[in-house]
This record gives C-alpha cells, sequence and structure tokens, in this order.
C-alpha cells in the first residue's frame, strides 16, 4: 500500500492522538496530537506528524525543560520555542520529505516526555508571541546551562557576521567591567575578555558564585581522558565530521604547528597516537573555535565547538559535575568551554556550561524566574535589543 504514495491518519476527535507502537521515547511508545502520514523508503517507513504549531509546542516545552521549573520559566521557554519553530516554516529544512523539522536536538526535542498540564497551560498564556527584533521574528537558540558568560552567534557557528542580538554577555548578577560592578543586563553586553588563556582559565578555575547558572551541577565539570581513549574518540568519529563539512577538518600539509602552518582539506579518518591537543583559537567569551590535534600520524586544525566536543568526547570516561554528581556516556563534551591541563599519558579538561552557549541558558531562566523576574525581563536579558510581538 504504501509504494503507491503516502498513508494519511487521522484521529476521530479534534484531541485525540495517535500512538506509535514501533518507536520508542523516554522508555514508552509517545503519542502525537494532530494527523500522521506515512510514505516508504529504503530503509523504512518515513513517519510525518502535521499538527498546528501550538500543538507542537505542548510536547517541546516538557521535552526541553523541565515542568517543575515555574510557570515564568515556562512562559520564556513557550516563547522561545514558538519563535524558534517559526522561522523553521520558512527554513524548510526537510522539504524533501514534506516536512520542516525532525524530533532531535537538531531542531527542538518533541515528545521525547509527554505534555502535562503545566507545560500546556504555559503555551496557552503566551498564545502566539514570538520574540522579535526589528520587527522580524528571531531565531532564539537556547541551552541548557552557562558558564557565567554566554556566547555571540559568529563565534559558535563561525558566520562572518555577528548577529546583533545574539551578542555574548556575563551571567553574573553583577559584572566586573573596567573595575567596576555593572549589572547584568544593563550596557555593555559583552563584558570581560576572556580571548587569552590565563583571563579564562581564572574564570573557569575561579568561578564567580553569585551567576544565574552557579547553582546547578553542569555550572562546572571536570573530566580526565587518556590519550588513548581520545584516539578511540576521534577514530570513531574523524571521518564523519570530516564528510560533514570538510571545510573544518583541515591538515597539515606544510611548515609546522608554531611556524607559518599550512592547512588544507583533505579526506582523513585519524592521526594516530594522540600527542597533544592545542588551542588555535579562543573567542572573547572563551568558546573554543579551533583546536590543533597532534599526532603521530598527521596533525589535523578541527573548527566548531561542535566538532571539538565531539572529537574530543568522553566515551569512556566519566565527568564530575560541580556537585560532585558523575555522568558516564556523554557523546561529546558538555561544552567547548574549556581548559586543558596535560600530562604525559593524559588530558584534564576543565570546563563550565552545558551546550553551545549562545542565546539562552535555561537554567539561568530558572533562577531568573526564582529572584523574581518576569518572562519579558527575563527574554530581554538574553536577546540584546528585542521586544514581544505576536505571530497571530
Amino acid at each position: 500500500m504504501l509504494k503507491e504514495g503516502r498513508i494519511r491518519i487521522e484521529t476521530k476527535s479534534e484531541n485525540g492522538k495517535i500512538k506509535l507502537l514501533s518507536i520508542k521515547r523516554s522508555g514508552n511508545n509517545p503519542a502525537y496530537r494532530g494527523a500522521m502520514e506515512l510514505s516508504s523508503a529504503e530503509n523504512g517507513i518515513i513517519v510525518i506528524n502535521e499538527l498546528p504549531i501550538e500543538d507542537y509546542l505542548y510536547a517541546v516545552i516538557p521535552s526541553e525543560m523541565p515542568s517543575d521549573y515555574g510557570e515564568e520559566a515556562l512562559k520564556v521557554q513557550a516563547i522561545c520555542a514558538r519563535s524558534y519553530a517559526y522561522n523553521q516554516l520558512f527554513a524548510n529544512g526537510y522539504s524533501q520529505y514534506g516536512a520542516h523539522v525532525d524530533d532531535s536536538v537538531s531542531y527542538q526535542v518533541y515528545n521525547n516526555i509527554p505534555e502535562n498540564e503545566a507545560t500546556i497551560l504555559a503555551v496557552k498564556d503566551t498564545y502566539g508571541k514570538v520574540i522579535r527584533y526589528n520587527d522580524a521574528v528571531i531565531t532564539a537558540y537556547y541551552f541548557s546551562t552557562s558558564c557565567g558568560r554566554t556566547a555571540s552567534l559568529n563565534e559558535v557557528w563561525g558566520s562572518s557576521q555577528s548577529v546583533d542580538y545574539l551578542l555574548g554577555k556575563m551571567q553574573t548578577t553583577y559584572d566586573v567591567v573596567n573595575g567596576e560592578a555593572v549589572y547584568a543586563s544593563s550596557g555593555s553586553p559583552e563584558g570581560v575578555n576572556f580571548s587569552t588563556e590565563k583571563a579564562f582559565r581564572n574564570f573557569i578555575m575561579n568561578p564567580p558564585k553569585d551567576t544565574y547558572d552557579s547553582k546547578f551541577p553542569w555550572y562546572r565539570w571536570d573530566v580526565t581522558i587518556t590519550k588513548a581513549d581520545l584516539k578511540k574518540s576521534i577514530d570513531k568519529t574523524l571521518a564523519n565530521r570530516y564528510n560533514a563539512n570538510p571545510d573544518l577538518i583541515q591538515t597539515l600539509v606544510g611548515g609546522n604547528v608554531n611556524d607559518n602552518p599550512k592547512y588544507e582539506s583533505k579526506p582523513v579518518s585519524t592521526i594516530g597516537t594522540v600527542k597533544d591537543v592545542l588551542v588555535s583559537k579562543r573567542e572573547k567569551s572563551g568558546i573554543l573555535s579551533a583546536i590543533v590535534l597532534v599526532g603521530s600520524d598527521r596533525t589535523v586544525k578541527v573548527q566548531s565547538e561542535y566538532n571539538i566536543r565531539t572529537l574530543l568526547a568522553p566515551i569512556t570516561d566519566e565527568v564530575v559535575r560541580l556537585d560532585k554528581s558523575k555522568a558516564p556516556d556523554l557523546g561529546m563534551l558538555p561544552s567547548a568551554f574549556f581548559v586543558m591541563d596535560k600530562s604525559e599519558k593524559s588530558i584534564t579538561f576543565h570546563g563550565g556550561g552545558y551546550g553551545h552557549g549562545v542565546g539562552m541558558s535555561q537554567n539561568g531562566v530558572k533562577a531568573m524566574a526564582d529572584s523574581g523576574k518576569n518572562y519579558e525581563e527575563i527574554i530581554k536579558h538574553y536577546y540584546t535589543g528585542v521586544d514581544i510581538g505576536f505571530i497571530y
């Protein structure tokens, strides 16, 4: 039947749901609002869930933010998620399938955790509200936890121009700028320059205790990885990262690392035995945007925080968080906000935050909401120069 086209499945009632028994999310079979369209593919069946944005958000909010974070924090998440989803309608990322987004962290996590009364209320209370900059709906990037400072868009995704509403800024309740205390939401949004190793090391190793994220476990973290295990991680993912974007993985073909190096994009799957990991570029926010992997077979320059985190994944080591809890089996480093201490056989990564670091810290939102800030104040803190508008 599927070979002839698509099958569309709809519920009898407006609020009915369709349960998919062939997949699991958080250990359960998920149930979906809206309609389902099924079509055949070479390796299985393509499943597309079609539904209104507001209904979609009911199951995005609990999957992206704990439902017990409170009413104001959930409103912030709803407005950000709606803004992000609205822009994906025009980006049309899965046009070949007749879809706009998938249900993973590549877009927004959807229906990994079922909707509930609190998340539905947050969506209804903010119906149609979006974040705007110069009358255009913004792409409201967000992430889990900041290290005490967020990053600008161009620092993380390498765009040639910065985006004015996505400027990195300090997240301390009071920032120290030019020796004076300045409230984090006012003036000088970029604050202190952490592009030098000395400045950022001091920030990571002696973290401010009055940031919006400082009470959360991922605020600081440490992990020691042997060079043998780093080789395993690099060998596992290097070819895939090169194939994803060859321009971001470049092999040393002339000169040396410290003297007029010449890099060229060419297929690569291993560097051999890991000799060293070097900082190539640290941005003003402190995030690493380029490193150099020195191996026995070749030396490779790696660009972008995602590639850095993936290639240096602690696949066999536990990450120790601020509260001394341990996180095993991570597929990538928690963030690219880190410094390194090296020994002959291993490297210890001291880092802060969880996620890419651009836009809004979800745990920071909870802290701001708990301190009495309303959703509009919180949004305007994270996204510079914006206002709140409606899409319908």
